[in-house]
């Protein structure tokens, strides 16, 4: 956790800078890790606003209250990619979550797939937006994006619209898969389907190949849905900022 997260909803009435915290694994993470206390100056990254640095004004075991710099703000960056994802186990949903909103990702999108579970999609993480929670990591630990990603889930991979994107791959070490290109890392809006597990059926890469969707190798290896999903992020940063 390299910034402390806020949000409109945290703004102390009647101030114009003023946020309280009392996420007790944030207050811990300022006393015992940061080892900060009273007018101590904070990272802070403002929802919709962007980073910039805060004052301690009061900080105890259940509460604390800071006073952020409105004259400092740096605006986090633009956002290009979209995920949609094939039903993952709870435990990797919550890490490609966070892992996915550190690297930037616009949307994520979730999708019952032929290999995945059903129940999965009863998990707790998906309940009351339980997955706020693992995407404010995200963001706490990057520092270069001020807003969260919207998370969609659908009842089948037909409710992804995919003509608003301006290209869609997939994940697949298939025959006919090819290295990210500058093309695609230059899209403006692009959308990448990562499988689940269990990988993709051969029913869905037919699918994925009449509707035109780009075939993507990332790696010689077969890696863990939260490895791929890190690797092409990197990946497409790499190459977007290499020209």
């Amino acid at each position: 956790m390299n910034f402390i997260v806020v949000s409109e909803e945290q703004k102390i009435l009647n101030t114009n800078n003023e946020y309280f915290i009392n996420n007790p694994e944030e207050i811990n993470h300022i006393k015992n890790i940061c080892r900060r206390d009273e007018n101590s100056i904070l990272k802070v990254i403002v929802l919709g606003e962007g980073k910039t640095t805060a004052r301690i004004k009061e900080c105890n075991n259940d509460l604390t209250k800071i006073e952020v710099d409105n004259n400092g703000f740096l605006k986090g960056g633009q956002k290009y990619v979209s995920l949609a994802l094939g039903g993952l186990r709870p435990v990797m949903a919550k890490r490609v979550i966070e892992h996915s909103t550190t690297l930037g990702v616009k949307e994520i999108h979730f999708f019952p797939s032929d290999y995945s579970v059903k129940s999965y999609f009863e998990s707790k993480v998906f309940k009351n937006k339980k997955y706020l929670k693992y995407m404010i990591r995200g963001i706490a630990q990057g520092g270069n994006y001020d807003s969260l990603p919207n998370l969609i889930i659908h009842d089948n991979i037909h409710g992804i619209e995919f003509e608003k994107y301006s290209k869609v791959c997939f994940l697949h070490k298939g025959k006919d898969g090819k290295y990210f290109s500058k093309d695609i890392a230059e899209s403006e809006n692009l959308l990448l389907l990562v499988g689940p597990e269990r990988g993709w059926s051969s029913d869905e890469i037919n699918t994925f190949e009449n509707m035109k969707f780009e075939e993507i190798i990332i790696s010689e290896a077969i890696l863990r849905v939260e490895f791929a999903v890190n690797a092409s992020l990197s990946q497409l940063e790499n190459i977007r900022n290499s020209y």
